[in-house]
């Protein structure tokens, strides 16, 4: 078996549509990802291979995703059980793959937007200790000619002169660290930056996006189970399985409990305190009427709607907000090191 390695994003999305191309056109999972490997030369072809070894050895495909948790999210393993059990695989895998989709773009365009103020504040660095190195000399000098005493000011700058050396250099090399940071969070493997991307949830308006990429992809699968009729007490908690989110899911089990002991939908829906009053609303009517397959495909196709147009408003938004913060920022600073010693020294002239 060729050695671990981490899958992109890029991995994941392409070997989904694989997988469902091959289920799709009947041909032997283990057959057509050993062709697919073709060596094992990528992180894609060895992702590849590893699955095929698995299934080879008699394990389904749901259990071979899960032999992978240290490179890819357990929660992919659980959308795949859900689809294998709903008889609706490769739908279940075009549905992760476009929420993969969703999330690469936003991990590009996040990290991407901060990588050029991060270039910017690295030419700006050395700019602002040459003008330090030049100002600070004339500002000592002239201080001393006048026998004006150095205020918080000065003192702040004739300290940044006299430590030019050390952070001139390490700073500038901090940031080129970051920025590598950043290339790896944009492009790198899939474990760490799955559903959980908490590297972003610093960012306003990131909790929303995330929220509803979840609350779609838990709609879909339920959509997919109930299609095929799988009984709503098996398809809640497998559904909200792949949400990371523990009150849906702890409400998904309370919900199955309640209909396996015969209690009606209407009356196990009642204490979920996670799912909104419109799908219950939504929920009991449609299966009171029979159309409840269709009901929660409307419901998961508005949500991914509302989950495309929140993140179409975030990608657009925070690499504006980043870039003015930097330029902001870098302005502000060469500002105060010009102004300050000039206020500082007039200040001076002007007490008696």
């Amino acid at each position: 078996m060729s050695s671990r390695s981490s899958p992109k994003m890029n991995d994941l999305i392409e070997i989904n549509h694989e997988i469902a191309a091959l289920i799709r056109a009947g041909v032997p999972l283990e057959l057509g990802l050993r062709s697919i490997a073709g060596g094992a030369q990528t992180s894609f072809d060895t992702l590849a291979e590893r699955l095929a070894d698995h299934l080879s050895s008699g394990r389904s495909l749901a259990e071979a995703f899960a032999q992978e948790t240290q490179s890819i999210s357990p929660v992919y393993a659980a959308v795949v059980d859900a689809g294998t059990q709903a008889g609706r695989l490769p739908e279940a895998l075009d549905s992760v793959a476009n929420s993969a989709r969703v999330v690469q773009e936003m991990r590009r365009r996040v990290g991407l937007a901060m990588i050029y103020p991060l270039a910017c504040l690295i030419v700006a660095i050395p700019l602002a200790a040459g003008v330090i190195s030049i100002l600070m000399p004339s500002i000592k000098s002239t201080l001393e000619d006048i026998r004006l005493p150095a205020d918080w000011a000065i003192e702040t700058l004739f300290t940044l002169h006299q430590t030019l050396s050390i952070w001139s250099v390490q700073i500038p090399l901090g940031l080129l660290g970051l920025i590598a940071a950043l290339y790896l969070f944009s492009f790198g493997p899939t474990r760490p930056l799955w559903f959980a991307i908490t590297g972003l949830n610093w960012l306003p308006g990131f909790g929303r996006v995330q929220y509803s990429l979840r609350r779609t992809q838990f709609l879909e699968l339920l959509a997919l189970q109930t299609n095929f009729g799988i009984p709503l007490e098996q398809a809640f908690p497998r559904a909200a399985s792949v949400t990371e989110n523990k009150k849906l899911q702890i409400d998904a089990d309370r919900i199955a409990t309640a209909l396996k002991s015969g209690r009606s939908l209407r009356e196990a829906l009642a204490e979920a305190t996670t799912i909104p009053a419109s799908w219950k609303w939504v929920l009991v009517t449609s299966q009171e009427a029979g159309l409840l397959p269709v009901a929660i495909k409307q419901l998961a196709e508005s949500s991914r709607l509302q989950a495309e147009q929140r993140t179409a408003w975030f990608n657009l938004a925070v690499p504006a907000v980043l870039a003015l913060a930097c330029s902001t920022t870098i302005v502000m600073v060469y500002m105060l090191t010009v102004l300050l010693p000039v206020i500082s020294v007039w200040k001076g002239l002007d007490q008696p």
